[in-house]
């Protein structure tokens, strides 16, 4: 399993950005947030990822997804 994680501050803006990759599974994740206007955007790419490495007694063994947020 490899990570990569990135988190930035400057000033009211946040962001953080993450890279999961676990044997064939991919997981991405980006998000922003900004403390003085409340906008936030939150993206997430998952990819083959084998859950029932993680949680060997769920019923979900692979899963792929698309999720995105803005406000």
């Amino acid at each position: 399993m490899h990570l990569a994680a990135r988190l930035g501050l400057d000033g009211p803006n946040y962001d953080a950005s993450l890279k999961l990759k676990e044997r064939e599974g991919l997981l991405n994740l980006l998000a922003r947030y900004n403390t003085s206007t409340e906008a936030y955007q939150a993206d997430l790419h998952v990819d083959a990822l084998q859950v029932h490495h993680f949680l060997p007694k769920d019923s979900i063994y692979t899963l792929s997804a698309k999720v995105a947020e803005r406000v």
